[in-house]
């Protein structure tokens, strides 16, 4: 997933659902992919972003999903990745 400055609240609940989308594979799917697609959540930052390498992505989207709004979103986000 992949965003330019900041994450909003937009961001996270399309963030739950890939992880419900996860959540739901089926037992064969996922005997038969689990290893390889173990979910996992990668911060990228554009070049264009306003980040410019002076701030830290990872450290803005552990605050963001520890945020007031969206509790279960975010728990669900957490649980999965």
């Amino acid at each position: 997933y992949m965003l330019i400055n900041v994450v909003q609240n937009d961001q996270i609940r399309d963030l739950a659902q890939f992880a419900h989308q996860f959540q739901q594979m089926s037992a064969e799917d996922s005997a038969r992919f689990g290893s390889l697609l173990s979910p996992h959540l990668i911060v990228v930052i554009r070049e264009e972003s306003d980040f410019g390498g002076r701030g830290n992505a990872t450290a803005h989207l552990e605050q963001a999903l520890s945020s007031p709004g969206y509790i279960e979103d975010k728990e669900l986000i957490r649980k999965v990745c």
